[in-house]
């Protein structure tokens, strides 16, 4: 009795941990401090689909109105992790949380063409209008 239990217990945290499906399209925004101080808000959007913890899709934001394929996809249900290359050849890291099964917030991280480190605010609301 006690391992059934278990086992509906586990499966029952396992379904609850992905109750959310982010599957669509979402829109928002990147807020980018320069070197020089000043800040930079552009554009940001992204396309997924969902299958059971599987996500695929696509990203993309700031001056190009191009979207790249995602990679190296992480969700655990809440926290959402993932890579692309944009059409400028940099790698950009999203790290988004789920502020509400509507909204992420986080950061996206890149480097200048120079070398230099870049974390912008990043901010993407499912269906909202916008760039993409």
């Amino acid at each position: 009795m006690r391992s059934y239990l278990s086992c509906l217990l586990a499966a029952s945290l396992g379904a609850a941990s992905f109750a959310v499906d982010v599957s669509g399209k979402w829109n928002g925004n990147l807020e980018v401090k320069l070197p020089d101080g000043s800040t930079v808000t552009q554009p940001a959007w992204a396309e997924f689909d969902q299958t059971g913890e599987a996500i695929t899709g696509s990203a993309g934001g700031g001056d190009s109105d191009e979207s790249s394929p995602i990679e190296k996809v992480k969700f655990d249900g809440k926290n959402l992790a993932f890579q692309f290359t944009g059409p400028d050849g940099r790698v950009y890291r999203a790290n988004l949380a789920l502020a509400d099964e509507d909204h992420f917030e986080g950061t996206l991280d890149f480097a200048l063409p120079d070398g230099t480190s870049m974390t912008a605010r990043m901010t993407l609301k499912r269906g909202s209008a916008g760039a993409g």
